[in-house]
């Protein structure tokens, strides 16, 4: 196990990450969950500054580095880049 967020290797302090949230009817089946390190967790997804969405495991949409009012500075399907914008 390790942490799915792209670049990031971690396999210490890893929780479960629910794609759609169960706030808004997420559930708890596999293609709805994936593995992060807390950090990832805390600091890019409910930081704002990374979002996931698709369906696990191979079905991954990711945003990195979300600014307000500007683009992604990466946007990745699975671990392939898609775009990439100046910061």
């Amino acid at each position: 196990y390790r942490c799915s967020t792209p670049g990031c290797r971690r396999r210490r302090h890893l929780v479960v990450h629910h794609l759609k949230f169960r706030s808004h009817g997420g559930n708890g089946r596999a293609s709805n969950l994936i593995i992060l390190c807390n950090q990832c967790h805390t600091e890019l997804i409910h930081g704002g500054r990374a979002r996931v969405k698709g369906r696990a495991p191979s079905e991954l949409s990711w945003e990195l580095g979300l600014r307000s009012g500007r683009k992604p500075m990466l946007r990745l399907r699975g671990d392939r880049i898609i775009e990439r914008n100046e910061p």
